[in-house]
């Protein structure tokens, strides 16, 4: 049931989906652009020159990451480079092009780049002081080696090499929104059209805005289906603090423009669309409810918050020939991908 459920929704939104491909992201490819600075070393410092020859900025590139480990409670402290290659590892899939891999690796840079400048003005809300979460029992944000081959396995050689050579591109580039490091989040894949920020987290960002993202709604797995008995979805609601009443009930679904549910009615009382999804442990906010006799069943468009680039959407702009920066700038629209220089 699942399948052919999967398979139509599929079909319907290649329907909808294919003519924007031709006029959506044509158009917005040709409007992309990206700098390439002239650097020169400054002391410790690197100094930005744009075209015209004037100073445009002065970054000090971060020469090592603190992670926090979740699953041991370790605190580890590695090369930036080191981490650069694991947390782009973390990310890849065995058939990834070299191309992609630059696109990770620019926006996982940039998120390095962020969180240096946050612990320089002092920003860190961590009490470790941190820069990063990751788990090493699952490989979550970074990966070592060894994790790696046992994933990977007779695939990892050759991955490994193209994450090698994308790495040492993407490490000379962030990306920028008027002047300032931009705030590089990201996801598996969208409901067809990424969300803002604003309407995950609150906060609105010029560039973390929808935009569409045709490959998501393309791939095989972009629709999941779950069921739940109505004990079970009583009990995983109650273990989350969400008390439903005798009766479970939903209703009054508020959905922003890319489809995700921004607020439900469960058993009359208000709750996010995140919150249901963390507590059912359903991909995203973006899904639909029925009811029968037995139960409840979520159709979920999507993996993840929707906010910012889409990993699987990136692949397919790749795929169709966008190049890294291209890619970057689709997703962050108004951003520009510019050169960085070189670590300490």
């Amino acid at each position: 049931m699942k399948k052919t459920i999967t398979a139509f929704l599929v079909a319907g939104c290649m329907a909808m989906l294919i003519p924007l491909m031709a006029y959506g992201i044509g158009t917005r490819r040709s409007e992309t652009k990206y700098e390439t600075d002239v650097w020169a070393e400054t002391g410790n410092d690197i100094t930005a020159h744009n075209s015209n020859g004037n100073t445009t900025e002065i970054i000090n590139m971060p020469e090592k990451y603190r992670l926090l480990d979740i699953s041991t409670g370790e605190v580890w402290e590695i090369s930036a480079d080191e981490y650069l290659f694991g947390a782009v590892a973390a990310e890849a899939k065995k058939d990834d092009s070299e191309e992609f891999l630059k696109v990770m690796g620019i926006v996982i840079n940039t998120c390095g780049l962020k969180s240096a400048e946050r612990t320089k003005n002092g920003d860190q809300a961590d009490e470790n002081d941190v820069d990063f979460l990751i788990d090493s029992e699952t490989g979550e944000g970074y990966m070592t080696e060894d994790k790696a081959k046992e994933k990977f396995g007779e695939d990892w050689e050759q991955l490994k090499q193209k994450i090698k050579n994308a790495v040492k591109f993407a490490g000379r580039y962030a990306i920028f929104y008027n002047g300032e490091i931009a705030v590089s989040v990201y996801h598996e894949r969208s409901a067809g059209k990424t969300e803002s920020s604003e309407n995950i987290w609150g906060e609105a960002r010029e560039y973390l805005v929808p935009v569409v993202s045709v490959g998501d709604m393309l791939s095989t797995d972009a629709i999941t289906t779950k069921v739940f008995s109505k004990s079970e979805l009583r009990e995983m609601l109650s273990a989350n603090g969400i008390e439903c009443g005798e009766e479970i009930s939903f209703g009054n679904a508020e959905r922003s423009n890319s489809g995700y549910v921004l607020s439900i009615e469960v058993g009359g009382k208000k709750v996010s669309g995140t919150t249901l999804s963390i507590a059912l442990g359903i991909p995203s906010s973006s899904f639909e409810i029925s009811e029968s006799m037995s139960g409840y069943t979520f159709v979920v468009k999507g993996e993840g918050h929707g906010v910012g680039l889409s990993k699987n959407g990136a692949r397919f702009l790749v795929e169709s020939g966008f190049d890294c920066f291209e890619s970057i700038e689709w997703y962050y629209p108004g951003t520009t991908v510019r050169e960085v220089g070189v670590r300490q």
